[in-house]
């Protein structure tokens, strides 16, 4: 960040107030970039251990060294704690960084270390965010003591700005304050209270790194009530399932595991894991947090992967969790999330590509879905804002009055959109003809150029109408070439089967029919808004060609990597690291 102040034409070196008029001429998207493009380098800095120098009554002045060779950077930052009048004065946190050119030595800057110190905090906490956050999340909490929540009103601004496009619907974010008191002026707009609705968010953000002051501390006096609402809320987060804090890289991760925090989802894949290989549980819980922390490997990575029967090499070709969050960052512009979260939008924009009649639930007339039902026996109907397959429902014209009457009831359950029931190739509905099999077909468009990274191909089991294994269905993995099936089926629940255990089709080898135009299909959608490069394709293929059902701009890891899919035990991050030219 201190790097990317320009230093040209400065008669004498910038002080505080040149520093804080530079950051207030900063959109806050760049002061975002310099912190990533900072961490990013961060191999590149030279940082030995901070001196510390303690003195009387809890005083201390802290000393940080730093050399940024490539930036022609060397800097000192400098803070004290310290009694403004012994036993009479709150205690005051004072800093200051003096910035040098690193090969001649010559002072450029003496700057405001606790202003920058504070901003880039918070900045630092809106950036985790965006790389973190869950993608459903409705609801923020906002937390924060003193300057690193209200300095110069910039912290603030920085994550709301970061974080109002990663909401994933048209609706309106809140944002919620927990019941404490917070120290600074009031918070900043869009603040809303949430009717109905106790304190819990969906999402933490904590823009500062608060100590867990004792009763005993030189610091309690003035810091006693931010202190014990901090501990408060410490204990919400761990007893509240709902809530998600996000802390910098994988120590969130690992926090979220160590707190309780899905503890119960995670004892169930170690009890897997044993199942599996007899594996100790208590090996396996440190080798989850290993792989966490080394590969950025969710406990669920860990286990459907099968990363208890790898090597480290072996491990490090799977595209994780947190790795496949990198990617899509780098390859999808959240500015157009809704352009593929948003269902009805999503028909509107790709309407081409469906070859399918849809409507609007939520605007049609009682005529217009008179219109989109002549003729047909039953309709597909969806939330908007589904995923992994929930919210779906085929309604069957004959089991309401009217069509008035279905979309009554449509609206009261809020699946709102309507598209006609896709039919299928003879071929894939061989396979289970209860439901619309689909392809996954993910695609990854880097320098005007369309690669297809896998194909998936998704069925219904049980008679059930939904494909997704999160609704009971199996998963196979084609032959990109080809388009043959080339491994088993498997379930959510690590089952393998080498035939459809409905209709007893043997899977592998079984030919997929227009395969090339499925391909052809996906690669002409890729184009289609070339800020989202990373997109899976959910590709049913009709009697006369394929027609795509959905997009999905943050397309999961499990379906192209599961452990029988994967016998070489290979996964996908070289193929990222290449196309995308990672090191």
């Amino acid at each position: 960040m201190l790097g990317r102040i320009s230093w040209e034409g400065w008669a004498v070196p910038p002080g505080h107030e040149a520093v804080r008029a530079i950051a207030a001429q900063t959109p806050d998207s760049e002061l975002i970039r310099w912190v990533d493009e900072a961490l990013r380098e961060k191999s590149g800095y030279t940082l030995p251990p901070k001196i510390h120098i303690a003195q009387q009554d809890g005083d201390y002045y802290n000393v940080m060294p730093c050399i940024y060779e490539r930036g022609n950077i060397a800097m000192v930052k400098m803070i004290g704690r310290h009694s403004i009048k012994r036993g009479r004065g709150p205690l005051q946190h004072d800093g200051d960084i003096l910035l040098y050119e690193s090969d001649t030595g010559i002072l450029r800057a003496l700057m405001d270390g606790e202003y920058i110190t504070t901003l880039r905090t918070g900045i630092s906490a809106a950036h985790s965010a965006r790389l973190f956050t869950r993608p459903d999340f409705e609801t923020v909490g906002l937390i924060g003591l003193g300057n690193i929540m209200t300095v110069s009103g910039r912290t603030p601004t920085c994550i709301l700005s970061c974080a109002t496009p990663m909401r994933r619907s048209s609706a309106a974010l809140t944002w919620s304050l927990p019941p404490t008191s917070m120290a600074g002026p009031p918070f900043p707009t869009r603040r809303t209270a949430t009717p109905g609705r106790n304190t819990s968010s969906d999402a933490v953000l904590a823009p500062c790194a608060p100590a867990w002051y004792t009763e005993n501390s030189p610091a309690f006096g003035r810091h006693q009530e931010n202190a014990l609402d901090f501990r408060r809320l410490r204990d919400m987060i761990v007893q509240n399932e709902k809530w998600e804090v996000f802390t910098m890289a994988m120590i969130g991760y690992v926090a979220r595991v160590l707190t309780g925090v899905r503890f119960k989802k995670m004892n169930h894949m170690i009890d897997v894991v044993h199942q599996k290989c007899g594996q100790n549980n208590v090996r396996t819980f440190f080798d989850m947090l290993w792989c966490a922390v080394r590969y950025g490997a969710g406990y669920y990575d860990y286990t459907m992967f099968g990363f208890y029967n790898m090597t480290g090499a072996q491990r490090d070709t799977y595209l994780t969790r947190v790795r496949n969050k990198k990617v899509s960052n780098l390859m999808n512009d959240m500015a157009h999330d809704d352009d593929f979260d948003d269902k009805l939008l999503f028909n509107v924009r790709f309407a081409k590509y469906l070859r399918r009649p849809t409507l609007n639930g939520e605007t049609a007339t009682v005529e217009q879905m008179a219109g989109f039902l002549e003729g047909q026996e039953a309709i597909f109907a969806k939330i908007n804002h589904g995923s992994c397959g929930n919210g779906v429902e085929k309604l069957y014209v004959k089991d309401f009055e009217s069509p008035a009457a279905m979309l009554d009831y449509i609206r009261e359950k809020k699946l709102v959109v309507l598209e006609h029931v896709q039919a299928q190739h003879p071929d894939m509905a061989r396979l289970h003809p209860q439901s619309v099999n689909t392809m996954r077909i993910c695609t990854d468009l880097v320098d005007g150029q369309v690669h297809i990274a896998y194909i998936t191909l998704k069925m219904g089991r049980g008679g059930g109408v939904c494909d997704n294994s999160g609704q009971g269905g199996i998963l196979c993995r084609v032959d990109i070439d080809t388009g043959k099936i080339c491994s088993p089926a498997t379930d959510d629940y690590f089952n393998v089967y080498d035939q459809h255990p409905d209709t007893g089709i043997p899977l592998v080898g079984y030919q997929l029919p227009m395969i090339e135009e499925a391909k052809a299909l996906a690669c002409q959608a890729a184009l289609e808004i070339p800020e989202v490069g990373h997109v899976g394709w959910d590709m049913a293929i009709g009697p006369d060609g394929p027609a795509i059902i959905e997009g999905n701009d943050f397309p999961g890891t499990d379906l192209c990597q599961l452990a029988p899919f994967c016998p070489e035990k290979t996964g996908l991050w070289p193929y990222y690291k290449r196309i995308l030219n990672l090191k």
